[in-house]
C-alpha cells in the first residue's frame, strides 16, 4: 500500500512541475542569448524574428553585444498556454549601457589608432567596441529591469515569439540596451 501511495505522489509531483512547450521554447531562446554564442544566436534569431535583427552583420559591427547577452538574467513569472498560443510574463534584467558615457574611451582609443592606417569608420567601430567591452567588465554594472509579457505562437510545430506582442519592441530594446518608454 505504501508503494502505491508513493508512486501516486511521485506521478502527481511530476505532472505539476511539467513545463509547457512554449515555456521550454522561451527558455531555450533566453539561454541561447545568455550563452553569448554568435552562431546559435543568429540561428535562433532567424527562427524567432522575421527581420532577424541579430544577424552576422550586427555582430560584425557590435561584437560587444555577445558579452552583454551573457549578463542577461530573467525569471518567468507566469505562463498561460492554450493550444497554439501562449503568453509568458517574465522579469528581465540586462546591462544598461546607455547609462555610461563612452566619450573618454573614444578619445583615448581614436588618438591611439589614428596613426595606425585604419580609416575613421574602422577606428570608431574598434573604439566603440573596446569602450563597451571595458564597461561590461565592470563589477558595478547598471541593469535595466523590466517586467514584460510576450505572446508565443506555434508555427509549423515550433513555438516562436509573436512579433505583434505588446511588449515585443520593448523586449528587443532591453536586449540591446535601447530606450523605448523606460
Amino acid at each position: 500500500m505504501k508503494k502505491i501511495i508513493i508512486l501516486l505522489f511521485l506521478l502527481i509531483l511530476m505532472s505539476c512541475s511539467k513545463e509547457s512547450g512554449s515555456q521550454k521554447s522561451f527558455e531555450n531562446l533566453m539561454s541561447t542569448f545568455q550563452s553569448g554564442n554568435e552562431d546559435q544566436i543568429i540561428k535562433i534569431s532567424e527562427r524567432n524574428f522575421s527581420d532577424n535583427p541579430f544577424n552576422q552583420y550586427f555582430f560584425e559591427e557590435a561584437p560587444f553585444y555577445l558579452q552583454s547577452f551573457k549578463k542577461i538574467k530573467y525569471k518567468i513569472i507566469e505562463v498561460k498556454e492554450d493550444k497554439n498560443t501562449a503568453t509568458i510574463k517574465f522579469l528581465i534584467e540586462a546591462p544598461n549601457l546607455s547609462e555610461y558615457s563612452i566619450e573618454p574611451y573614444l578619445k583615448l582609443s581614436t588618438s591611439q589608432l589614428t596613426f595606425s592606417g585604419y580609416n575613421k569608420k574602422e577606428i570608431l567601430f574598434q573604439a566603440t567596441n573596446a569602450a563597451y567591452s571595458s564597461i561590461l567588465a565592470r563589477n558595478d554594472l547598471k541593469y535595466i529591469k523590466k517586467e514584460l509579457s510576450l505572446n508565443i505562437v506555434k508555427k509549423r510545430g515550433k513555438w516562436v515569439i509573436d512579433e505583434n506582442s505588446p511588449d515585443f519592441i520593448e523586449f528587443v530594446a532591453v536586449l540591446i540596451e535601447r530606450k523605448t518608454s523606460f
